[in-house]
């Protein structure tokens, strides 16, 4: 707004008011010169008064005043009789025409010199709101003027920069660092050539010496034709700059991707088409342009398309495995991902194709070979059910059959022994004796094969164990037997795990017997149990101090009839510890041994320390 007092920013009533106020004034000076018999000539005050209404009020309150003094005049004019009218008019005239001319010509210069107020505060006000930076320079390449916005962008206050070569401060270097010569500089090249320069990737210097990326215009300034500066307009586009260099790199980088990649609308249809696509469908980008995707290619969507369609656009994304055909009409598996994006202010979308088919040929392949190997498995399960059977059956006449000649031959033998031993000599009796001796020894034998036979068919009913407890328990019913050896049994403390109660108490069932066994020419026995956890599973362990083995052998304990030991020194079949080994493995466990000879053996045996499945029923 214009803050000066010219008659612009007056209302009608204040101007015409003013020219009242001094015509009243001037007809009260001539009456009081009048009553005082004063003779004095009023045109100094008439003139001034003039100046003042029409430099103040306008050109139309001055000429009014003209007009009141005119009429006041005449009314009040006493003429000498001998002075022609012509002469009185044309003076009048004379008086009129000069005030008039007056009033023009002050209002006028005032009415000019308001108005070049006005553009200069306009002008300024543009220069200090546009958010551009705007230097002004003289021929000599100084700093003439320079608004708000281009002090903040260089980090100079405008009292620092007026005066001071722009070149040296702002513009000494060029973008790779290397000098800029004067003579090099566009903005020099204004003043010298008269011309407009327009750069639109340059960089200026702050104060600080922090460059920024610039894009400016300089144009002349002219005087009477003749260039006396120059205007430099000047905007900060580092951001802009780094966007598009990221954008630049995002998209050499979405050119050379080894996967499909193109862009494309629902109006026009693709927009874009990379290599990747090029080399994986053959089709060129001019090819490609222009067309729907989904038709050009082909496309085997696991859903109808227009769903695909209304997916997309309802949330913006879709994703999933397609079927594509190549220009060649090859089949292309495609994992495919779809993206609407934005982009200049239309809905896009950017589709990603990754090949996949040599994957799904390989999972093609790979159910094949899982049909096949199912269909294995039926096979084997049937056998080995058939096999169980057989083997049910094999138990049975084991369990029926064979045990009746065997009762029947140890029966016979003691019947002869307490019948006719007095006829026999002690050579007879001594082999009847082995007779029976074996007979009961095969019936061992078969029961511990049944026994062996039946845990591979048992299925496991797992549940959380006191191992400890377990272990009390059998320790106390070998202590409790009519025939027990007397032992020492030193329990320490044992991780409870998983497993199935009743297998688990034999496999203690079986060490506790081994370790006492092989123990008894010890004055003492004594028998170890403890456990600890390591690598995810529990490891328990019984340890004996008697006769021991040689680790050479330690890979035969776990067979079925394998035996360290003379039968006639230590009872036993040599099924026991295979008993072991088949329970432990069952629970996913394992089973080892150390020892020295007639320094004792620790056998071990680890379970899972959290439940992993339900083991199944197996059959050898």
């Amino acid at each position: 707004m214009n803050s000066s007092p010219g008659y612009r920013n007056w209302t009608p009533l204040k101007r015409y008011g003013l020219c009242a106020v001094v015509f009243l004034v001037l007809l009260g000076l001539s009456f009081g010169l009048s009553y005082l018999h004063y003779k004095q000539d009023l045109s100094i005050p008439l003139l001034v008064g003039t100046v003042l209404v029409a430099w103040f009020a306008g050109r139309g309150p001055g000429l009014a005043l003209i007009v009141l003094i005119l009429i006041a005049a005449i009314m009040r004019a006493e003429p000498r009789p001998d002075t022609p009218v012509s002469t009185i008019v044309l003076g009048y005239v004379t008086a009129v025409v000069i005030l008039g001319l007056l009033v023009v010509l002050v209002s006028g210069r005032r009415n000019a010199s308001v108005t070049n107020r006005r553009l200069r505060r306009q002008n300024e006000l543009l220069l200090n709101s546009v958010g551009e930076g705007i230097i002004g320079i003289d021929r000599e390449g100084k700093c003439s003027f320079m608004n708000p916005a281009a002090a903040t962008l260089v980090g100079w206050a405008t009292d620092e920069l007026i005066g001071k070569p722009l070149h040296p401060l702002l513009h000494h270097s060029r973008p790779d660092g290397s000098p800029y010569p004067p003579a090099e500089c566009p903005i020099g090249a204004t003043l010298r050539n008269a011309s407009e320069r327009h750069v639109s990737d340059e960089v200026f210097f702050k104060k600080s010496g922090d460059r920024f990326f610039v894009e400016y215009t300089s144009t002349p300034i002219y005087e009477d034709e003749e260039v006396t500066g120059a205007v430099v307009v000047f905007r900060d586009i580092t951001e802009e700059k780094n966007a598009r260099d990221a954008l630049y790199q995002k998209g050499l980088l979405i050119e050379q991707s080894h996967e499909a990649i193109m862009v494309w609308d629902f109006e026009h249809g693709i927009l874009d088409w990379n290599s990747g696509s090029e080399r994986l469908y053959g089709y060129s980008r001019a090819n490609a342009l222009g067309k729907v995707t989904y038709k050009l290619l082909h496309t085997i969507f696991p859903v109808p398309v227009d769903e695909f369609l209304m997916g997309l656009q309802r949330t913006g994304f879709w994703a999933g495995d397609v079927v594509h055909l190549t220009r060649d009409g090859r089949e292309v598996y495609s994992s495919t991902r779809y993206q609407i994006v934005d982009l200049n202010g239309r809905r896009t979308v950017l589709q990603t194709n990754r090949d996949i088919t040599d994957r799904k040929r390989a999972e093609n392949e790979l159910r094949g070979l899982n049909d096949t190997l199912e269909k294995r498995v039926a096979e084997r399960t049937q056998s080995l059910e058939e096999a169980n059977k057989e083997l049910e059956a094999f138990s049975y006449s084991v369990s029926h059959d064979l045990r009746a000649p065997l009762r029947a031959v140890d029966g016979f033998s003691r019947i002869v022994i307490e019948d006719y031993g007095d006829k026999l000599d002690a050579e007879g009796k001594r082999l009847l004796n082995v007779i029976r001796d074996n007979a009961q020894n095969m019936g061992r034998l078969i029961d511990d094969l049944l026994q062996f036979s039946r845990l591979s068919r048992k299925t496991l009913e797992t549940s959380p164990l006191d191992i400890r407890n377990l272990a009390q328990d059998v320790c106390l019913e070998l202590q409790s037997a009519e025939d027990a050896t007397p032992a020492e049994f030193k329990i320490g403390e044992l991780p409870e795990s998983y497993g199935d109660r009743s297998l688990m108490r034999q496999v203690f069932v079986n060490l506790f017997s081994n370790a006492i066994k092989y123990s008894r020419k010890k004055e003492k026995i004594e028998v170890e149990v403890g456990g600890f956890a390591k690598n995810g599973e529990n490891i328990y362990f019984v340890r004996d101090h008697g006769i021991g083995f040689d680790m050479k052998y330690a890979d035969k304990l776990f067979g079925v009839f394998q035996r360290l030991h003379d039968a006639e020194q230590f009872e036993g079949t040599g099924v026991g510890l295979a008993i072991v080994h088949r329970v432990v493995s069952r629970h996913g466990g394992r089973v080892w041994a150390e020892a020295e000879l007639n320094k004792g053996a620790t056998f071990y045996f680890s379970l899972p320390r959290e439940r992993t499945h339900e083991e199944r029923p197996d059959a050898e």
